[in-house]
């Protein structure tokens, strides 16, 4: 098994080198929109035949060395390819970010031992210094560096770097089946059911705030510095909300598997989006800002550290079913759902999270144990049991 995982560095410059990084990620992402804008008018995206056409060009006119070209290249027919193949396309893609991608040994290489990186540029390699917690880095020392990204953020630079590591996979002792809505995360298997509360609808109300602020404005908010910086801190806020909520309940759960030897069941979510185009803009919106595959990924990722793999299952009617009998449930007040055939009745998250279980093929009901262990309806907003965590935390704007 193949682990992953995504540092950011912060970028501290030598005097006088932060110039120079600056000119090559811009002269990075001149080339970058020429290779986009040429790819989109030919409609060529066959990565050898528009090399052979813009490699000396780029390299001649922006002054990058061979594979900041290349990479430039690759980068480009990706996103033109990706722009063709979107039958809803709207406006060709504006690349305002800005950010040098890197390659390990090609075009940038990693001391974490001394906290510095070497980074090529129009100017040749340049030494950097990069600050992060030392505790923190030392666990990847043993771990291979992969592609790494140099991003600029106001007037900071972050080397964002990818590294990977083989890992042994373990065998699960249990498995949990993990269904994800705007409120809460539900783990739950034939035993119990925990419910990690997430912060989505105070991301949404920020949405709100920013969305009405240009719906009232919607001819100046553009040019008025006051209202466009509202409505940035909106936005910006609904963003670190998301972030914030995401990281912190990602760690618990994967926390509370692993001191179980236990791994997950997640839906297969990945067309969510496209099958919901054509419904209402408030569904797009809650959608967009609920983040669960942002969520999936983490929890994806942080589990391998572990040596636990996670298993995805189509999603289709798995609140609709009767996990033990198959017939169709009816609802029964709030978010509870009965069987009439076979009188089961929990919450429908719970029903979810073991129809997964049920679709991965595992054992999920135990005979001996009572049907309701575990399921029992939610507790009453603004208390707490021992079986809920709560993650509603203050998150800087």
């Amino acid at each position: 098994m193949r682990a992953l995982a995504t540092v950011r560095f912060m970028v501290a410059p030598e005097e006088g080198t932060l110039s120079k990084l600056l000119e090559t990620i811009e002269c990075y992402m001149n080339a970058l929109r020429l290779v986009v804008g040429c790819a989109i008018d030919t409609r060529e995206t066959k990565l050898s035949r528009v090399s052979k056409a813009l490699y000396y060009l780029i390299k001649d006119r922006f002054g990058l060395m061979g594979y900041l070209s290349i990479t430039a290249i690759k980068e480009g027919v990706e996103i033109a390819k990706s722009w063709l193949n979107n039958p809803s396309r709207g406006r060709r893609p504006v690349l305002r970010k800005r950010h040098l991608t890197l390659y390990h040994r090609y075009s940038y290489t990693l001391d974490l031992e001394n906290f510095a990186a070497s980074i090529s540029t129009v100017y040749g390699r340049i030494r950097v210094r990069l600050l992060h917690n030392k505790s923190y880095v030392s666990r990847f020392r043993n771990w291979s560096a992969k592609a790494a990204k140099l991003i600029v953020r106001g007037d900071m630079l972050y080397l964002h770097v990818v590294f990977e590591r083989g890992i042994k996979e373990k065998a699960s002792k249990v498995y949990y089946g993990l269904d994800i809505n705007f409120k809460e995360v539900v783990l739950a298997n034939h035993v119990e059911a925990i419910r990690f509360k997430i912060a989505f609808d105070r991301a949404y109300h920020y949405y709100r705030l920013a969305n009405e602020l240009q719906r009232k404005y919607s001819r100046i908010w553009r040019f008025n510095k006051r209202i466009l910086n509202r409505i940035r801190y909106f936005y910006r806020r609904a963003r670190n909300i998301i972030e914030h909520t995401t990281s912190l309940v990602s760690t618990l759960i994967v926390k509370y598997l692993v001191d179980r030897e236990a791994s997950c069941v997640m839906e297969n979510l990945r067309d969510l989006k496209l099958n919901c185009m054509d419904k209402s803009a408030y569904l797009n919106a809650k959608l967009n800002l609920m983040a669960y595959r942002k969520l999936q990924i983490k929890i994806e990722y942080k589990l391998q550290w572990h040596g636990f793999r996670v298993t995805y299952v189509n999603p289709r009617n798995t609140s609709r079913i009767c996990p033990m009998c198959g017939s169709r449930m009816k609802k029964r007040g709030g978010r509870i759902i009965e069987c009439l055939r076979c009188v089961f009745k929990a919450d429908r998250d719970v029903i979810a999270s073991l129809n997964l279980l049920k679709k991965m093929g595992g054992v999920w009901f135990c005979p001996d144990s009572p049907a309701d262990v575990g399921m029992k309806p939610r507790p009453k907003a603004g208390k707490s049991t021992r079986r809920e965590i709560n993650t509603h935390h203050s998150t800087p704007a």
